[in-house]
């Protein structure tokens, strides 16, 4: 999992905080408990997916995401365990905000991770296509001076239609490698 997932479902559990908070009341409301059950698995499939998006992209990045799920877990138990007891003050006004702001650190940190491609950055990437395009054109090269070795050696050794089939094979290597060439020019230039 990549944080620019993970993103989008910890911004919506921030808000279902904020509907939670004004939909508990002073009673047990049978459509809250239902809310409340799904929030709690919404919330443990967040910690999970946050956990996972910082240790994939970097597991230097890992410590402080993990560290900060568990701090959000504590707030849910929290916010679970006063509502359990019909502290239902006490969750709206202590508990939910704490979480929310847990979440909200949560957020943060998978913001301030780095993105999928963060090994790879666009100048790193450019050095090494010239690279490749550099150890391309000399070996290039060296396939043409050895077709015109093998020019040189058939024209020496050999005589009549077998000159002439080297030479037609060797100007057909020669019209390839032109060719490699005008190819490998043309990809310079894009």
């Amino acid at each position: 999992m990549i944080p620019e997932l993970a993103l989008p479902s910890i911004r919506a559990r921030i808000e279902q905080i904020d509907e939670l908070t004004v939909k508990i009341g002073d009673e047990p409301d049978a459509r809250l408990v239902h809310e409340m059950v799904v929030f709690g698995h919404e919330l443990a499939d967040l910690i999970v997916c946050s956990a996972s998006a910082a240790y994939t992209v970097s597991i230097q990045h890992y410590e402080p995401v993990h560290e900060q799920c568990r701090l959000v877990a504590v707030e849910a138990l929290g916010v679970v365990k006063t509502l359990k007891e019909s502290n239902y003050a006490e969750a709206k006004g202590t508990f939910l905000p704490a979480l929310k702001k847990c979440v909200e650190k949560l957020e943060t940190l998978c913001k301030q991770l780095p993105t999928s491609n963060g090994d790879l950055d666009a100048e790193k990437v450019d050095a090494l296509l010239e690279d490749e395009m550099k150890r391309m054109d000399a070996a290039i090269q060296k396939a043409v001076q050895m077709i015109e070795e093998m020019q040189k050696k058939s024209r020496a050794t050999d005589s009549g239609i077998r000159l002439e089939v080297n030479e037609k094979i060797l100007e057909s290597c020669n019209a390839l490698m032109a060719a490699i060439i005008e190819l490998v020019k043309k990809s310079h230039a894009m």
